[in-house]
């Protein structure tokens, strides 16, 4: 006899009707995704992590009534694990998004000369020949918002538009800080790689 494996908008509807044993799998399949995904986000700091991915967990067993298993549970827990950060960020008051504005204002006219960020581009030029391992440990160091707008554009490959919109940022202001992240990333792989 097999024991079917049930996937998990099938789960999302068991947790939804109070079944604990379909939460536990469900988290059993997917607790180190959203683990990594906060800790890249959040730049190493795992502590914080961790935190964030309990209160993820709840926000899934809580919202389990209105799961519509629209796209994938994945791409759902990842929105929920960014929106948690970032709500955690501004109760900790932390300004995301200032940058130095002088700065903003010298790249201005190289964003808008028809430099395109491509995820393709990035990943080729960062991590072809390279070590990941010193990869990951230079995005660490970035500015926490140069960080978080590049983990999210790599990992989600949202388009300008979604990032600005969900970050309540102009489209100039998230193409400026990838600009800037970009740069810091070359600036810091420079001789290591």
């Amino acid at each position: 006899m097999y024991s079917r494996i049930k996937s998990d908008d099938h789960l999302m509807l068991e947790i939804a009707d109070g079944n604990g044993d379909s939460f536990k799998i469900l988290f059993d399949r997917h607790a180190g995704k959203v683990l990594g995904y906060s800790t890249r986000l959040l730049g190493g700091d795992s502590n914080m992590a961790e935190d964030i991915s309990q209160t993820v967990w709840m926000k899934v067993v809580q919202n389990a009534r209105n799961y519509r298993g629209e796209g994938t549970f994945i791409a759902w827990i990842h929105t929920i694990t960014r929106n948690s950060v970032f709500d955690e960020m501004r109760k900790k008051k932390e300004e995301l998004f200032s940058e130095n504005t002088n700065d903003e204002l010298d790249i201005h006219h190289l964003i808008n000369s028809s430099i395109e960020l491509s995820v393709e581009s990035i990943e080729t030029e960062l991590l072809q020949n390279s070590d990941i391992t010193i990869v990951k440990q230079a995005m660490d160091e970035l500015p926490d918002t140069q960080r978080l707008v590049l983990t999210i554009w790599l990992v989600e490959e949202l388009s300008y538009e979604d990032i600005a919109m969900r970050m309540n940022q102009s489209i100039q202001a998230i193409k400026s800080l990838l600009f800037r992240a970009r740069q810091s990333l070359k600036e810091k792989l420079k001789g290591q790689l």
